[in-house]
């Protein structure tokens, strides 16, 4: 994390817990600057799922058009429902230190109230912090901009959090009463600038997922694939469904009344299957998911190493053109694959050339040791 520039920066105390020395009570002023917080994008509501995300836009509004050097913020959010994941600088270059519960940061340490709610236990509410300049490296001016994004706030939500309303609050009291923790804005001398809260909570509205029913996923010897049935969600109007493979979606299931999927074939190992229902076609965010591990080799391979004998020299790409236009047959599709589409085509030959001889890009993993293909396809290698 880059030092916050001394003289162009926050006289905050950006190493212990963020905490300023300003009294709260300064915040209420005047209203010629504020901060807003605001939901990104503007959709209210999120399924409960770890795939879903709440991302919250930081604002700044200054309509007197005041020079504005740093801003520290406090945002409160509601630990058993979402778990803090990132912060996005999005429209200011300057230098910032953010701090949030582990895994993201180092906790606070001192939060700590006999009837308060610690701002790291992962219950009620956390706390994320940030004490940010406006100054980048692309410019030592002040800000003086009516308004403009500041960053944003990433969540994830928690698998399983209770339905309901999210609350996000940067209107928040500090734990240990020793420094003054709020959010504020400050001038190029580090001065507090009297300002207001626009819009200091938002919500969003946290509902159930809509998933297919009794979702599983079985090895047919017959068709040499995976077959995968579900049953449709109990409720919504289902326009079909979308089918993943280790992430990857492979296939489209357009109509509702189709209820399984054959993945033919099916590549060796672990593998695991998602399904995601089509409402007003789109697809939901959350998926049922099912997992099976496959049998077969999983040959390593060198990705370049078209004749699969270790090396990578100019045998590789003649190989690769002569099987596209000779038919001649590959040991290890996988290692010609050079750009890890899934599929062989000219590119391969022609990226694989300029990797050997014009300091082209390095392929895709695995390289330059030997490994197993982290893409699924049905290419292969023996």
């Amino acid at each position: 994390m880059r030092p916050l520039p001394w003289r162009k920066a926050l006289p905050v105390a950006a190493v212990i817990g963020l905490g300023a020395f300003w009294p709260p009570w300064a915040l209420v002023r005047a209203q010629p600057a504020g901060l807003t917080l605001e939901l990104t994008p503007a959709a209210a509501a999120a399924e409960v799922c770890s795939q879903a995300e709440v991302r919250l836009a930081v604002k700044l509004s200054n309509p007197q058009r005041l020079p504005v050097g740093g801003y520290q913020l406090f945002l409160r959010f509601p630990a058993a429902q979402v778990t803090l994941t990132a912060y996005e600088p999005d429209g200011i270059a300057g230098a910032y230190a953010a701090n949030g519960p582990a895994p993201f940061g180092r906790g606070f340490a001192g939060c700590e109230l006999p009837l308060g709610d610690p701002w790291d236990d992962g219950k009620r509410e956390d706390v994320f912090s940030l004490a940010a300049s406006v100054y980048g490296e692309a410019t030592g001016e002040p800000l003086t901009r009516e308004a403009a994004t500041l960053g944003t706030v990433a969540f994830q939500v928690r698998d399983q959090a209770p339905a309901g309303e999210a609350a996000f609050s940067i209107a928040i009291e500090g734990c240990s009463g020793t420094v003054g923790q709020f959010t504020g804005v400050f001038d190029p001398q580090g001065k507090l600038v009297p300002a207001s809260f626009l819009r200091p909570v938002a919500k969003v509205q946290l509902e159930a997922p809509l998933l297919v029913q009794n979702l599983t996923c079985s090895l047919d010897d017959q068709a040499q694939g995976v077959r995968l049935r579900w049953d449709p969600p109990g409720e919504g109007k289902v326009e079909g469904y979308a089918v993943y493979r280790n992430g990857e979606r492979i296939a489209a299931v357009a109509l509702a009344s189709i209820h399984e999927f054959l993945d033919a074939p099916a590549p060796p190992g672990p593998v695991e299957y998602a399904i995601a229902v089509v409402v007003a076609r789109a697809e939901r965010l959350c998926r049922a998911q099912c997992r099976l591990d496959l049998p077969g080799e999983t040959a390593t391979f060198i990705r370049g190493d078209a004749n699969h004998d270790g090396r990578r020299n100019i045998s590789d790409p003649i190989l690769i053109l002569s099987h596209l236009f000779a038919g001649t047959a590959l040991s290890c599709p996988d290692g010609a694959d050079f750009d890890d589409s899934g599929s062989l085509d000219v590119t391969d030959a022609i990226l694989l050339l300029g990797f050997l001889f014009n300091r082209g890009e390095p392929p895709p993993p695995p390289s330059p040791e030997p490994g197993t293909d982290p893409t699924a396809d049905a290419l292969g290698c023996n």
